[in-house]
């Protein structure tokens, strides 16, 4: 099995396609208009590689990174995020990472819900750590 690099990971989280997802961005948007909403993007990843030995486990390296979506505006005097639009984007992104190959080995993630801040405007998000 070839490794796959830090590109190649990024690559293949940046081309998932989630259902409702009107634009997908390389990396972290300059701005994003109101018409691109919901849009995606994923950050920098990281990575453990640990050496390989001899007669114990044989443990490949690991990749994360977060696959950002970012869903609504947020509004400073109401702070209160969509729950029914949030829960929604979060099956839509598990249904496109169960059913994706981001890698040739098995996939984890995790996600939370964020306030992320592009272009002096802030926004609602769906972080996703994925793992592989």
């Amino acid at each position: 099995m070839a490794l796959v690099t830090y590109k190649q990971f990024l690559d293949n989280i940046q081309a998932l396609e989630i259902t409702g997802v009107k634009k997908s961005y390389d990396g972290p948007p300059k701005s994003i208009p109101s018409a691109n909403l919901p849009a995606k993007f994923p950050a920098l990843p990281s990575g453990d590689e640990s050496p390989l030995a001899f007669g114990g486990g044989v443990q490949f390296p690991a990749m994360t990174a977060d696959m950002v979506v970012v869903y609504d505006t947020f509004q400073g005097n109401t702070p209160m995020y969509n729950l029914e639009e949030t829960v929604k984007i979060m099956d839509n992104v598990a249904a496109a990472l169960r059913g994706g190959q981001l890698n040739q080995r098995k996939n984890s993630f995790t996600m939370n819900v964020a306030t992320v801040d592009i272009a002096s405007v802030t926004y609602w998000a769906v972080v996703t750590t994925v793992t592989s």
